[in-house]
């Protein structure tokens, strides 16, 4: 269940043997884990849910949605930008596909060249 306190209003009071911090990668299977061990689990997301029919494929309006400050978090010797996710399934929303397995063929081919 997905409970938005600003469309909600007031406060929300939730009683959970844990609360896991973010809904990325890391928060999401450590709550998965977690519940499926039997732990009665609650996961606190700063960001908003969006949907697909939120994702509008224009950087203007998806880098302030997805990304903590608008994908602009830096080092603080602003060397390397920082894309934090800042959503219900934080960085992973915007990662998906960036690493995956290498398929077979692929890796016929490194092992035949080199």
């Amino acid at each position: 269940m997905i409970t938005k306190l600003l469309e909600r209003g007031g406060d929300l009071v939730e009683r959970a043997e844990i609360c896991v911090i973010g809904s990325g990668g890391g928060g999401a299977v450590a709550a998965a884990e977690l519940a499926a061990a039997g732990r009665d689990v609650v996961v606190l997301e700063q960001g908003h849910h969006w949907t697909s029919r939120d994702f509008t494929q224009r950087e203007d309006e998806m880098l302030p949605r997805l990304f903590e400050e608008a994908g602009m978090r830096q080092t603080s010797d602003a060397a390397i930008t920082i894309l934090q996710g800042r959503n219900v399934g934080g960085s992973t929303v915007h990662n998906l596909c960036y690493a995956f397995r290498t398929p077979d063929p692929i890796l016929a081919l490194w092992r035949d060249e080199h």
